[in-house]
């Protein structure tokens, strides 16, 4: 068996991509198709990429139906499912309050929380549009669907593959081997916590730092960032899953968060 790594900077991160199989398999043609499919996810999802489609929609008239990817159509339908489920404090449409507080790029006069009470935008086929003056930021789920479309590319390659994309933090594994996962609280001195062996499984991490009264997760009833310091950890078996419900594990109380999870066959727990 031969083990293959490599890493490149994407999604606002690194990515690593390992994988395991017989010496003979094409690991580096599989790795570069792998990595191109993260590129194309992100060319769809990416806030920061001036060209990417989100930011086409972003930058729409309002009212304007906007040709989109399958890949932007598939975040946008399970976030707006997503904020539902929440009542919704789950709601990717909070840009604008990120951007008033500087924490993304771009100038907004307000935080505009008159728009955040309701879905901002809508979705038909492969045709999206705002319906409010909104800025919808995929950054927390955007990073879990692009490690699962790698997955699911190396997934074909053979049964006998095995291997791991960790994209800072929102991994998946895959394969008959189990990794052992190491997490840290994200607290000043807090020594590692070892998490059970991660096989066939996603896992992704979110913590609250807050600096300066301001954090990037929105607390939309509140009317203000969230700023206790905690860190969530939670594990699906698909990454946009996991990825996703680290917020709305910061965002709604943990009963109501983990029974939400169980419906979505996820599992969550606070470091501390």
């Amino acid at each position: 068996m031969n083990i293959y790594k490599r890493c490149r900077p994407l999604l606002g991160t690194f990515v690593e991509i390992s994988l395991t199989s017989w010496p003979e398999s094409p690991f580096s043609t599989w790795v570069d198709e792998a990595f191109h499919r993260i590129e194309v996810a992100s060319s769809a999802l990416s806030f920061h990429d001036p060209h990417s489609e989100l930011t086409r929609l972003n930058r729409s008239a309002i009212g304007h139906w906007v040709s989109i990817s399958k890949s932007l159509r598939d975040v946008l339908e399970l976030a707006l499912e997503l904020q539902n489920r929440t009542g919704g404090q789950f709601n990717v449409a909070t840009a604008q309050p990120l951007m008033y507080w500087g924490l993304l790029p771009g100038r907004v006069d307000s935080a505009g929380w008159g728009y955040l009470s309701e879905p901002g935008y809508e979705v038909s086929g492969l045709k999206a549009r705002r319906v409010h003056p909104v800025q919808i930021d995929l950054g927390g789920i955007g990073k879990g669907y692009a490690v699962d479309c790698a997955v699911e590319l190396l997934k074909q390659k053979g049964a006998d593959v095995a291997g791991c994309v960790n994209a800072g933090g929102d991994l998946r594994v895959f394969g008959p081997k189990a990794h052992a996962i190491w997490v840290r609280s994200g607290r000043p001195h807090q020594p590692e916590v070892r998490m059970a062996p991660l096989k066939d499984e996603a896992m992704a991490t979110s913590s609250v730092h807050p600096s300066h009264d301001s954090s990037p997760y929105v607390d939309i009833r509140r009317r203000r960032p969230l700023l206790d310091s905690q860190t969530v950890v939670a594990r699906a078996n698909e990454c946009v899953i996991a990825d996703a419900f680290t917020k709305i594990a910061l965002l709604l109380p943990f009963p109501a968060a983990q029974q939400l999870a169980n419906e979505y066959d996820a599992q969550l727990s606070f470091v501390s």
